[in-house]
């Protein structure tokens, strides 16, 4: 018996070129729509954005020298104590004297808001999570200084009505991006957490949102916007807040200092 392949045997996908709607062959180098294969643009890994290297704001990250053996970048949940490694901010009267004209306006919008909370979404996704994400606008800036009594104007979700602000801290960029990742990796009541670089994708787009960069900006540009701004973290400790084991509430007063955005969020099993 004959060892040879039949001739209706399946050809190999080296030796195939397809025909055009013509009867023509394709060009092994062209698409059947006669562009250079070239051109074809191939999906976009959803990683592809994040830099190869650590950013300023997440050197944070790297373990010290003289760090003890149980070292880690996590932060542990809970109070701001735990978030915060900056003394309390304290109103004084000639604080509110100086911002009595400030009248913080919300302005947030929907993918603003998605945005700033993408590295909290699976509290909310895959379990009993709850989500705030504010911006107000200011007519004039307002200065760093004051922000603690700014603070105690705008209606924010996490503090209704007259409910008095919590403790609220000054605070580094690399602190805040500290409490996000450990937020984004960390598993929610009910799921799973963001793991590794998928973890610090969702931090840059939560940064994003909270610094007001564009949706297409490069995390290199937001990074720049990020180390502008001027940061703070509140103590979570109202009703609104579970005060289970997952909760943050941070805010940021924009470069420009017209714009402040607050990210809150809490979980519970």
């Amino acid at each position: 018996m004959s060892s040879r392949r039949p001739h209706s045997a399946k050809r190999s996908v080296a030796a195939y070129r397809p025909e055009t709607s013509s009867g023509r062959r394709c060009s092994a180098r062209s698409s059947p729509g006669g562009l250079p294969a070239k051109t074809r643009t191939p999906p976009k890994h959803p990683l592809a954005s994040l830099p190869l290297r650590l950013l300023p704001t997440e050197r944070v990250l790297l373990r010290p020298a003289n760090a003890p053996r149980d070292w880690t970048w996590t932060l542990h949940p809970a109070t701001v104590e735990n978030h915060s490694d900056r003394p309390e901010l304290h109103v004084s009267a000639e604080m509110r004297r100086r911002s009595a004209d400030f009248d913080p306006v919300d302005v947030t919008v929907a993918v603003a808001a998605e945005a700033m909370g993408a590295a909290v979404r699976h509290w909310h996704e895959e379990s009993n999570g709850t989500i705030a994400a504010q911006e107000f606008w200011c007519m004039s800036p307002v200065p760093a200084d004051d922000f603690a009594a700014v603070f105690e104007r705008p209606p924010l979700t996490p503090w209704p009505g007259k409910e008095q602000r919590d403790r609220l801290h000054s605070a580094t960029s690399d602190r805040v991006l500290r409490v996000l990742l450990t937020a984004a990796v960390r598993s929610s009541a009910y799921g799973n957490g963001m793991f590794g670089a998928y973890g610090r994708l969702a931090v840059w787009r939560t940064l994003g949102g909270l610094v007001g960069a564009a949706p297409d900006a490069s995390v290199e540009d937001t990074a720049m916007l990020v180390e502008q701004a001027h940061w703070f973290i509140a103590d979570p400790s109202s009703d609104w807040f579970r005060q289970v084991a997952w909760d943050l509430a941070v805010a940021v007063l924009r470069p420009g200092g017209q714009d402040i955005a607050v990210l809150a969020a809490t979980d519970t099993d």
